[in-house]
């Protein structure tokens, strides 16, 4: 009986021995992906975008592209950045992944002026562009909108809320809480 107990307790420390290490490999393996996919991401569309001049464009390949439609190609010109070539293609600064996929970017953040991109067919995706905003003084707020929301909307800026709340105080008392339905007013000087 002692013969067996011990046998029993040898085969339950060598299978206590070999789950901890199947865990260690596991985790070790989930460690090895996550780092080797890191350096694979694309860069966060908050960096801001690095444009370089590249060598041997004439201003004549640059001018007249500023105003890429959905399909065609682009020339990258000072200033652009992919999320705002994707929103003047799309309506949406969120298809500069699209761009990026497309172009097989290594870098998406750093674009070289006369650099030519292939605008990809697709969808656009959330609306961050709505020309029709541009000149207007008043805005009813909508279902799931925030001031932030609504600053990114009229202003392209999700910064500017504390403007819009500025020449709204008297309505709102917590720039945190606005309702469905309320007009806001929008202030259109510096």
């Amino acid at each position: 009986m002692d013969k067996l107990i011990q046998k029993l307790k040898v085969s339950e420390d060598t299978i206590s021995m070999i789950l901890g290490l199947g865990v260690v490999l596991l985790v070790g393996g989930l460690i090895f992906n996550y780092f080797s996919k890191k350096g694979e991401e694309i860069a966060d569309i908050g960096v801001v975008p690095e444009v370089l001049e590249a060598e041997n464009v004439s201003d004549e390949v640059v001018l007249g592209e500023t105003e890429p439609t959905n399909g065609d190609s682009y020339v990258v010109v000072a200033g652009d950045s992919l999320w705002k070539i994707a929103e003047n293609s799309y309506g949406s600064g969120y298809n500069w992944v699209d761009i990026a996929k497309v172009n097989k970017l290594d870098n998406p953040g750093s674009l070289l002026v006369g650099q030519k991109l292939n605008l990809p067919k697709v969808e656009a995706k959330l609306a961050t562009k709505e020309e029709s905003l541009a000149n207007v003084t008043e805005y009813e707020v909508k279902r799931g909108e925030s001031l932030s929301t609504v600053a990114l909307k009229v202003y392209g800026d999700v910064f500017a809320w504390e403007k819009i709340w500025e020449a709204n105080k008297s309505e709102i008392s917590n720039p945190n809480l606005i309702e469905i339905g309320m007009k806001l007013n929008i202030p259109r000087s510096k």
